[in-house]
């Protein structure tokens, strides 16, 4: 068989059977992995937020400000729902 004679569907049809299938069960891990690492670098955020807001009081309200909406944008990330 003459390969410019195949279609162009045949020939796509061949290149996705040779794809690995890929279902829920075998992504499920990777979610997870990928949740937990999140929660911890988020957790770590949090930690580090509230360490810096007890230990410089004193600090210029922009510094907070700046501190404070850093921290929330990346909460606004870590809830989002897709």
């Amino acid at each position: 068989m003459d390969p410019s004679s195949l279609s162009a569907s045949t020939m796509s049809q061949d290149a996705l059977a040779a794809l690995p299938s890929i279902t829920k069960d075998n992504t499920y891990g990777a979610t997870f992995v990928g949740f937990a690492v999140s929660a911890t670098l988020f957790g770590i955020l949090c930690a580090q937020t509230y360490t810096y807001l007890r230990r410089y009081p004193l600090d210029k309200i922009w510094y907070k400000a700046l501190v404070f909406t850093l921290w929330y944008v990346r909460l606004s990330r870590c809830c989002e729902m897709k």
